[in-house]
């Protein structure tokens, strides 16, 4: 497969190892994905450095296009200042979700009645990347190299290639003395385990790919980044820890193309141009008309706001409260979901899209005891071994499986309802395989977490559940007078 896509590769320069993983990577051949990952930065010497929080993202892609969530860090921040308190802006400071199409960058903040688009030339200072090419290019989160390369107006690089024990290495170097080089594993698909910039000889960043298979497409599932000029020793001390929660490729319910509409972006939408050339007025459900256009047709009834952005603007008094009623009944339920606005916003203590009980408990974890760097990765590995033996324990009973999902689409009427009597029967055949499974979480994931929290973690999570009890003891004393 690879010999036939390097044939196909059109674009000059790459050697055909790295052209052929180019393309596979490609939107040729990963037509769809999504992929929800972690982000944790230790930047100590730099301005950045705002202690060693993890970032929560959600990335779809359709094709060329690509959507990116930002959930925010495990304390809901979505951005910091220098001093690490998070940036509050007057409102919608919840989750920010970016759309990168057709040449157009749009921005939109949960529940917010506005929207700005921007030029896609800042894509990458909102952390709007193609994730699938991760492992390709000179870090595991940049622009392709070859457009880096392009925008400086530096000569293209001259590859060599070469076997290193078990791996391919292939090697670009530049005139100017800087060296790239990629590690290549032939026994999982010729995907990348490392790479590394050279500069002079001397190595000055290297970043560590660990993969596996997601879709039967290999994968990087953690990826760590040495600033080795920075001082970063490799196995101790990195500057950069990726995690990859999940990742789907080509699933049939990924949508074939990403619209405004998917990144929150309701018909009534204002839509504010930051950038010269950028479109500016409101969106109609296809494209951004004239704000008195959209005014006309809104009085007319041609076009009707959705529930999202009628109930910002009634409680903003930019609308009657009539508005609102005039919702129907599902659009008045959606409106009305995130509540009064001190309880809007939303930190990543709830589970995130595509995130299992067992995620979520374990992320919970990790935040509540603020475990370090290497307690997390702990954490993570022991979910992860945990995941596998729940797998396993599934496996063996394949076919009990098998027949209840059968089972269940058979005990379903015409209607779609499921027979109450046939579904009382299926739920005793499931309740032993969700009670092993439980077994699994009660006794390895549990425990074997929390011996990963050191003896004064413990101490202060023992003090915090008494104080959360005398708390709960002195609300429920009761308020007409002295307890007898």
């Amino acid at each position: 497969m690879y010999t036939l896509l390097a044939l196909l590769a059109t674009a000059p320069g790459l050697p055909p190892e790295l052209e052929a993983l180019h393309r596979f990577r490609g939107p040729e051949v990963l037509r769809t994905a999504v992929i929800q990952w972690t982000v944790r930065d230790d930047l100590v010497d730099t301005d950045q450095n705002h202690g060693a929080h993890t970032r929560y993202y959600t990335t779809r892609i359709a094709g060329n296009d690509v959507a990116v969530t930002h959930h925010g860090d495990e304390e809901g921040a979505i951005a910091r200042l220098p001093d690490g308190a998070p940036a509050v802006g007057a409102d919608y400071n919840g989750e920010r979700s970016l759309l990168r199409s057709n040449g157009e960058l749009w921005e939109h903040p949960e529940n917010a009645p506005f929207a700005n688009t921007w030029s896609p030339d800042r894509a990458p200072f909102f952390e709007v990347f193609d994730v699938r090419r991760m492992g390709l290019d000179s870090g595991p989160m940049q622009q392709p190299l070859s457009d880096q390369r392009r925008a400086a107006g530096l000569p293209d690089l001259e590859y060599k290639v070469e076997r290193d024990g078990d791996l391919t290495l292939v090697r670009g170097r530049s005139p100017t003395g800087t060296e790239y080089r990629w590690w290549l594993d032939t026994r999982k698909d010729n995907a990348v385990v490392r790479s590394a910039v050279y500069q002079n000889g001397r190595a000055i960043g290297q970043t560590d790919y660990d993969l596996e298979q997601f879709d039967n497409v290999w994968f990087p599932a953690r990826v760590t980044q040495y600033r080795l000029g920075a001082g970063d020793v490799v196995g101790v001390r990195a500057s950069r820890i990726i995690n990859i929660v999940r990742a789907e490729f080509n699933r049939d319910s990924h949508p074939k193309i990403l619209t405004p509409e998917d990144i929150g972006i309701e018909v009534g939408t204002s839509i504010r141009g930051q950038d010269p050339g950028c479109r500016h007025g409101v969106w109609d459900g296809a494209e951004v008309i004239a704000t008195t256009e959209f005014l006309t047709r809104a009085q007319s009834g041609q076009l009707r706001r959705g529930p999202t952005v009628t109930r910002e603007l009634v409680q903003r008094g930019a609308l009657p409260a009539s508005q609102l009623e005039a919702l129907s009944t599902a659009e008045a339920k959606h409106a009305a979901w995130p509540g009064p606005p001190e309880q809007r916003e939303r930190t990543v203590w709830g589970p995130l899209p595509f995130e299992s009980d067992w995620e979520a408990y374990t992320r919970r974890f990790i935040t509540r005891h603020k475990l370090a760097a290497d307690q997390t990765q702990r954490a993570l590995d022991i979910l992860k071994d945990c995941k596998a033996q729940a797998a396993r324990f599934l496996a063996r009973h394949k076919d009990d499986c098998v027949k209840i999902d059968e089972d269940l689409k058979a005990a379903k009427s015409a209607a779609g309802e499921t027979q109450p009597e046939r579904a009382m029967a299926i739920a005793a055949r499931i309740r032993p395989l969700r009670e092993g499974v439980e077994r699994i979480r009660k006794s390895e994931l549990e425990p074997r977490l929390e011996r990963v929290l050191t003896t004064e973690q413990r101490q202060a999570a023992e003090k915090s559940s008494g104080n959360a009890a005398t708390d709960t003891a002195a609300q429920s004393q009761p308020v007409s007078g002295p307890a007898e």
